[in-house]
């Protein structure tokens, strides 16, 4: 078949015309919109973004600065407080008033049932653990007498004990304690203190203002020995400069009932000598109340979701959440969600704090406390997406972090609402243009678009397709050709179709013809196979009848001789029986020696026994005859003779007796051995009775295969004549095949001819097309 010109084969290549001038006018909307709608997007979402971030973060830097001012506006007032010498006259007149304090057994008893009655339920309902009394109870009986006179015995509430300044008691620490307490309680007012403490250089809390269960205790080995104010007194103590202070970090103070608390201590001397030390208990109120800004959140900048909090170096919270003090429940929930423990739980719903219950970790916090400042999106323990801005802060040598963070969502709110109202104009203005240029499109491209829409007709071979002129004289004119062009066409589709419709029968005749040819083949090479196998079959079921005789004969003659073989283990089991009975018999009788041989060592030790006494009595004789002198020399030589007599007999018996224990030795060796071939002849016997069960099965198998050979031996004498009889048919079918693949040659030769007048017809069809200039 001749192929058609390359021109006529080439597809239509790229876009259509209505498409390029849409993607035209849309590409110069595009060139000029984009750029500014993206710089308008991108440059007022980033300044709103960046006023966000810059307030954030100033929030951040002015509650960092007040934190700062406070702290050191605390360690100036404890400097100045430790060296005012009212402090260290306090110190020492209250140290050695309480030394000279002579403890009664009613004040001891007062301390032990205000700390069981009052305390410990208190400590409990706060904390929800239970304390024993001699857990925070002091060794020192003075301390326990000063507890019960301004603790126990005060008029006052727990939480305002320090209303009382004098006790009213002969004591001379009353009168220090009457001159100073006005003064140190003001101060702890005034400066917001929870507590102020005065130590002496013992180590012993002389004075407190707010009386709790610290006072009177020594810090150095009492019961609260382990706390926060122990380790800042402790360091002050040790350091010999005169402006020693120390700082201990926030941490549950069990006499402030687990509550959190720092200290900061200072050094107190007098003469250029060391006298004790100052104390101070901060309260968390105060840091707390600056970091949330007295709940004022929305006020100060934070929106719904912002807060600046502190976290520690241990990296707990050193204020309390805003989530817990405005939806507690909520932030519980989301605590334990986050993988927060339910004692930490607990203790938030019971307290209302996060401080030292709280772990934040966080890129920001872990920035912050590696001395970084900055600002960075970071994952809350819900899974919240934060903006946080954070900065280290020193505290008295502590590193704490300072962290201001507002939901993303949130903080960007603005920016994200005018990107969306610039995309929102970019996209109308698109849409706009897009319309516009549909409209103007399609009228300028319709004359073409119905001639492109035609020629796809003819493509695909609807040669009746006609095209209306119009549009212009260029348009005209080509439609006019079309038209021409398309009846053309229509005829030669005509003429080809006949012609393929030719070609079409003489392929399905030669498929036809290949096919029966090949059918042919293959049946042959069947017949021939199936024949050989069939003779293959015939052969072996001949040699299998063969074999299942002389099997079932072998079957036979092996079931004989396995009766026989079961009767001469029958009879080796009977046998071994009477062994078994044999060998027990004989046990017995060797038992029974090895009886004599004990009764004949008995009878031997008896005569040992006797030789002994008679060697006693002959020199008890000897003995006698030298006291009667010459009057007892015959009784002298009888007592001789009988002492000979009983060494002999000893030495007779002693050799008697190590025979018996020899012969006993061997007699017992023989019972042992006797046991051992006792119990392996029980053994044999009993294996003897499992093989002969197994040959009974086996004789009962094999007599059971008797029927099923004669029955395998009938179905293989089938299988024979049914292998010759198809050997047979294959024969006859073989010669079929031969006569109809001949038939099959000849067909096939006619249509070869018939092809190569078909070839000739094509031809001319498509040199007429090229004469056409088709």
């Amino acid at each position: 078949m001749t192929p058609e010109p390359a021109r006529l084969q080439q597809p239509a290549q790229g876009s259509p015309l209505i498409v390029r001038v849409l993607v035209l006018l849309l590409g110069v909307a595009l060139l000029v919109g984009v750029p500014i709608s993206i710089s308008a997007r991108l440059i007022a979402g980033r300044a709103i973004e960046d006023a966000t971030l810059s307030r954030l973060t100033a929030a951040r830097a002015i509650k960092a600065s007040r934190i700062e001012s406070y702290l050191a506006q605390i360690r100036a007032e404890v400097d100045v407080l430790a060296q005012l010498p009212e402090t260290a006259v306090a110190i020492q007149d209250m140290s050695a008033a309480f030394d000279v304090i002579e403890p009664t057994a009613s004040g001891t008893a007062a301390t032990r049932t205000f700390v069981e009655e009052v305390f410990a339920p208190g400590f409990g309902a706060a904390t929800g653990q239970s304390i024993p009394p001699d857990a925070v109870l002091p060794d020192d009986p003075r301390a326990l007498e000063l507890q019960s006179i301004y603790i126990a015995a005060n008029p006052n509430p727990i939480g305002r004990k320090d209303e009382l300044v004098s006790a009213d008691v002969d004591l001379a620490y009353d009168e220090a304690h009457a001159t100073a307490h006005p003064i140190l309680r003001a101060l702890q007012r005034r400066f917001g203190y929870y507590d102020v403490f005065l130590v002496d250089e013992r180590g012993t809390v002389v004075y407190t203002v707010f009386k709790e269960i610290d006072f009177g205790t020594n810090l150095l080995d009492g019961p609260f020995r382990d706390s926060g104010l122990a380790d800042a007194v402790r360091t002050v103590l040790d350091d010999r400069a005169s402006d020693a202070i120390a700082f201990s970090d926030f941490s549950m103070y069990r006499p402030s009932n687990d509550a959190p608390a720092a200290f900061l201590a200072a050094a107190v001397s007098r003469g250029g000598r060391r006298v004790g030390a100052v104390a101070v208990q901060l309260s968390i109120d105060e840091i707390d109340e600056t970091m949330t800004g007295g709940g004022m959140w929305i006020e100060e900048g934070f929106g719904r979701s912002g807060e600046t909090f502190l976290v520690g170096s241990d990296g707990m919270m050193r204020s309390d959440a805003r989530g817990l003090i405005e939806s507690p429940e909520a932030y519980l929930r989301r605590s334990a969600a986050g993988g927060v423990s339910g004692d930490a739980v607990e203790s938030m719903r019971r307290t209302g704090r996060s401080v030292l219950l709280q772990r934040v970790d966080d890129d920001a916090v872990r920035a912050a406390l590696a001395g970084e400042s900055g600002d960075r999106l970071v994952t809350g323990r819900d899974g919240r997406e934060l903006l946080a801005s954070f900065q280290p802060l020193d505290v008295f040598g502590e590193r704490w972090a300072v962290v201001s963070r507002i939901e993303r969502d949130e903080a960007f709110a603005g920016a994200d609402r005018l990107r969306a109202t610039i995309l929102s104009i970019g996209g109308g203005v698109l849409l706009l243009v897009l319309l516009i240029s549909v409209i103007a499109g399609r009228r300028l491209v319709a004359p073409i678009s119905r001639l492109h829409e035609a020629m796809n007709g003819l493509e695909s071979g609807d040669y009746a397709v006609r095209v209306t002129p119009g549009g212009g004289r260029e348009l005209t004119s080509l439609a006019v050709a079309f038209n021409r062009v398309a009846a053309t066409l229509g005829l030669k589709s005509r003429m080809a179709a006949a012609n393929d419709r030719k070609d079409a029968l003489i392929d399905e005749i030669a498929a036809l013809t290949a096919t029966q040819a090949s059918g042919a083949i293959q049946v042959a090479g069947a017949v021939t196979e199936i024949s050989a196998g069939s003779r293959e079959i015939a052969k072996t079921a001949e040699e299998l009848t063969v074999t299942m005789t002389e099997v079932d004969g072998i079957a036979g003659e092996t079931s004989g001789r396995g009766a026989q073989g079961l009767e001469s283990i029958r009879r080796v089991e009977t046998a071994m029986g009477g062994v078994v009975g044999d060998a027990e018999q004989v046990s017995d009788h060797l038992g029974e020696i090895e009886r004599r041989c004990e009764a004949m060592g008995q009878v031997v030790s008896t005569m040992v026994s006797i030789a002994d006494r008679t060697q006693i009595l002959s020199i008890n004789a000897t003995m006698e005859a030298e006291k009667a002198g010459d009057a007892g020399l015959g009784f002298r030589v009888v007592a001789r003779e009988v002492r000979r007599l009983a060494d002999r007999t000893a030495e007779s018996a002693s050799r008697i007796e190590e025979n018996v224990g020899r012969m006993l030795s061997s007699v017992e060796e023989g019972v042992r051995r006797m046991d051992d071939f006792r119990g392996r002849l029980d053994d044999a016997a009993s294996l003897t009775g499992r093989v002969a069960d197994d040959l009974s099965q086996v004789i009962e198998r094999t007599q059971d295969l008797g029927p099923r050979f004669a029955t395998v031996l009938e179905s293989m004498k089938a299988q024979r004549d049914a292998a010759r009889q198809i050997s047979e048919a294959m024969a006859e079918l073989n010669d079929n095949v031969g006569s109809t693949r001949d038939a099959v040659k000849t067909v096939d030769n006619s249509i070869a001819d018939l092809r190569e007048l078909s070839e000739k017809i094509r031809a001319e069809i498509a040199e007429e097309a090229v004469r056409l200039g088709l």
